[in-house]
């Protein structure tokens, strides 16, 4: 197939498989998903909006001209930030200690507990859908380019089957009011941006396996991180699980509360993950030079998955 009749087949089953009803996240339950948001819409998303609008990293359609799906988006506020996730019944229950209440407590570990587990199914059900279309889009490849498409589709089978083990661990948790994860708060200065993701970034010194048989074993090292403004300050939840934790993670905690943190910050959001949002007031700061740089290095390291990897910019200098 020619480049461009492939990147169209391509965004014809990625929008078919984006509209399609799915069932929620809770076992069991076959009721249709809703919109469910990440983070709250009133109390933390619509605070940074601009006339109900935020700007959010958008990935999936592939663009004609620069091969790539990187794209800066304004969305409503309804729309922003959120995935097909649960349905109206479980997004209202198992949430409301986090979305009905006036003030949140974030030294309460069942609060940090539903945060996490937010957004690790909207990473869950990410994967899903990108699963959906990787198996559909696979069978129109030549036989050549399905065999490298294999190995990727695998990895995303992977990568859901060690999502689920921590969502029934998180799961687990929340009902019997135990906790498999250490979970760390810092309070920085406001910034307008939304930062959620799990992650399972492993130190090649420290994380490598004895025996090949490990590799790729169920489940693997993986943390979870929430950054959002609230109020006046920036709020940092991390979730460090006490038996498969991440030292990358532990870093990243530790670079946080140093006086370059927005250093550390603008290397999250440029290497180390897609699920974000800000304030339209926020990227209109950000020289387009320095966005433009963002692109690059974004495209060049999409599947680089290193420990550590350099960037020559930070995103929120003079923000």
């Amino acid at each position: 197939m020619q480049a461009l009749n492939i990147i169209k087949a391509y965004n014809n089953i990625f929008l078919q498989e984006r509209k399609r009803i799915r069932k929620c996240l809770v076992e069991n339950c076959y009721e249709n998903c809703i919109n469910s948001h990440i983070l709250q819409k009133n109390g933390i998303l619509r605070q940074i909006s601009v006339d109900n609008h935020l700007i959010q990293l958008s990935r999936g359609i592939i663009n004609k001209k620069s091969h790539d799906s990187l794209e800066f988006k304004k969305v409503g506020i309804n729309e922003a930030y959120s995935f097909p996730g649960f349905c109206k019944y479980h997004d209202s229950e198992i949430f409301k200690e986090i979305e009905n209440k006036a003030s949140l407590h974030f030294e309460d570990v069942r609060c940090k507990q539903l945060f996490s587990y937010r957004t690790l199914c909207n990473e869950l059900r990410i994967k899903e859908i990108v699963l959906d279309v990787s198996n559909k889009f696979k069978k129109l490849l030549p036989i050549e380019e399905q065999i490298t498409y294999y190995w990727f589709i695998e990895g995303l089978k992977q990568g859901i089957q060690n999502l689920k083990y921590f969502k029934n661990d998180i799961e687990s948790n929340l009902l019997n009011g135990t906790s498999s994860f250490d979970y760390y708060t810092l309070v920085l200065p406001k910034l307008e941006i939304c930062i959620t993701g799990p992650f399972n970034i492993e130190n090649p010194e420290r994380d490598k396996t004895s025996d090949l048989t490990d590799v790729g074993k169920i489940p693997f090292i993986t943390s979870i991180l929430n950054i959002f403004p609230y109020k006046e300050n920036l709020i940092v939840i991390i979730a460090i699980h006490k038996k498969y934790s991440c030292e990358w993670t532990i870093n990243l905690l530790n670079n946080l509360q140093k006086p370059n943190y927005l250093k550390s910050l603008s290397d999250l959001v440029v290497l180390r993950t897609e699920i974000w949002c800000a304030s339209p007031n926020l990227i209109n700061k950000i020289p387009k030079s320095i966005l433009d740089k963002y692109r690059i290095v974004w495209k060049e390291n999409i599947l680089n998955f290193s420990y550590s990897i350099p960037v020559d910019f930070n995103l929120f200098n003079g923000c």
